[in-house]
């Protein structure tokens, strides 16, 4: 009997040794594995914390980058409105110079001066050049010796302007005014500017011819025949007397 328990004995030790055994081994793999993943778990934190600064940097480098490549693109844009802008601008100003004429630049004005084209009698078939004479050095009219001249103080073609009202022309006979008697009243006198401002065209109202000694200059120089202006022509008549003739013409008109 006691040999059958010490048997029994024997056989529950080895089981609870095996049992405990067991125990042991499982306690110790569990401790083990708990080990391990706690080590992965730490060597995974450790990585995220070495790979954290990675991560900030690079995307604060994107950040950056992506902020320069906007500058960038912005800056090309404004480069290239303006660029367009410049072009338009010239294309604008060449089509303006295209439809512009060129024009010569007018002169500053200057004061009016009378040039007398032409001293015009149909009756007559006079159309001669008019001069500009003024007072000889005995204080009389001068004479152009080969054309029609108008007195630079008698009033200007078209005008009252002057020292005296009436325009006065005279010429020489035999000469430019060899045929002025034929002038009755009812003809007509032209005088054209040769600077455009027109044709003045008179109408004879009388004539007279007087002695040289009771010529009335005054009467010769001022208008005789109403209206506004008067053109008075003087020419000589008569025989000679001496390096003159006895006479002169005087044929007046107006307009």
């Amino acid at each position: 009997m006691k040999q059958v328990f010490r048997i029994a004995v024997m056989r529950w030790t080895t089981v609870v040794g095996a049992i405990l055994t067991i125990i042991s081994v499982a306690l110790v793999t569990s401790l083990s594995l708990n080990a391990f993943a706690i080590a992965k778990s730490a060597a995974a934190v450790s990585r995220n914390s070495l790979a954290g600064p990675e991560v900030v940097d690079a995307s604060a480098q994107a950040k950056y980058v992506a902020k320069l490549t906007a500058e960038k693109e912005a800056a090309e844009e404004v480069a290239s409105e303006k660029a367009a802008a410049e072009s338009a601008s010239a294309a604008s100003r060449n089509q303006t110079a295209k439809a512009t004429p060129k024009t010569t630049p007018i002169a500053t004005a200057q004061p009016t001066t009378y040039s007398y084209n032409r001293l015009i009698i149909p009756k007559i078939g006079l159309s001669t050049a008019l001069a500009t004479v003024g007072l000889t050095a005995a204080g009389a009219v001068d004479v152009n010796s080969s054309t029609a001249a108008w007195f630079n103080q008698s009033a200007a073609p078209g005008t009252t302007s002057g020292v005296y009202s009436a325009t006065f022309v005279d010429g020489h006979n035999p000469g430019i005014f060899s045929r002025l008697g034929a002038l009755a009243a009812g003809d007509q006198i032209t005088i054209s500017l040769a600077n455009g401002a027109g044709d003045y065209t008179y109408t004879v109202c009388a004539a007279e011819t007087v002695n040289l000694a009771s010529v009335d200059m005054s009467k010769a120089l001022s208008r005789q025949c109403g209206g506004s202006q008067g053109l008075n022509l003087m020419t000589c008549e008569g025989a000679y007397t001496g390096d003159t003739r006895a006479q002169r013409l005087i044929v007046y008109a107006g307009r």
